[in-house]
């Protein structure tokens, strides 16, 4: 496990992951050696969609991870602001993060901590993912992030989040659409069979349903 903080120096910003593991000794510097060999590895994709890492360094137990320097919003700010993100803006964001995470997941990497704080939105109208880079992408790892996804989703669109009995978003918001409904639950409780189970999926059709999104606005 890594605690991650930030700061900018000159025009990059640095983010700093500090194994917070309960024991000393050689435990907590191969946590970090394996926190710094994931984030190395998250460092060689490359996707409009991800904050790019341009270095790591490892000091002391500390993995230190320099990142491109960006100036927006979170996903988060947005939800404390507005109490929840219009759907066709979250979708947008989503559409991106499954872009990215495709990509990632391809080289071997998942991001294993996806959520609202976590995705971007820079003054450049830019949607952007930050924090790739903790887990490996197996089976486990690309669940964690599939279910990242629609909670999050799930999130933006209703400003809720989806709690451990499902709830479809239309009935928190009665102006969502099913087939938003029909995603989500097919994703985090599916009723039938396997449900979605692969994040190629869950873009296909969040990227149909932002389709029909747009042509109704």
């Amino acid at each position: 496990d890594a605690r991650v903080r930030s700061r900018t120096i000159g025009e990059v910003e640095v983010d700093i992951a500090r194994s917070t593991v309960a024991v000393s000794g050689p435990a907590r510097g191969n946590a970090a050696a394996e926190y710094g060999r994931l984030a190395r590895a998250a460092a060689s994709v490359r996707h409009p969609a991800l904050l790019e890492i341009y270095e790591i360094a490892e000091e002391g137990g500390d993995v230190f991870i320099v990142t491109e320097a960006w100036r927006g919003k979170t996903a988060a700010e947005l939800l404390a602001l507005a109490r929840r993100v219009p759907p066709a803006q979250a979708l947008w964001l989503l559409d991106a993060a499954c872009g990215a995470l495709e990509a990632a997941h391809a080289r071997g990497v998942a991001h294993g901590r996806v959520s609202p704080a976590l995705l971007l939105i820079t003054d450049r109208g830019e949607a952007k993912l930050a924090g790739l880079g903790a887990a490996e992408a197996d089976a486990e790892g690309c669940r964690a992030d599939l279910r990242g996804l629609a909670s999050c989703l799930y999130e933006l669109a209703t400003g809720s989040e989806p709690g451990p009995a499902f709830t479809a978003p239309s009935r928190r918001r009665p102006d969502l659409p099913p087939a938003l409904d029909a995603l989500l639950q097919d994703t985090l409780a599916p009723s039938a069979g396997p449900g979605i189970v692969s994040i190629g999926e869950f873009a296909a059709r969040l990227r149909k349903l932002k389709d029909e999104v747009g042509r109704s606005a």
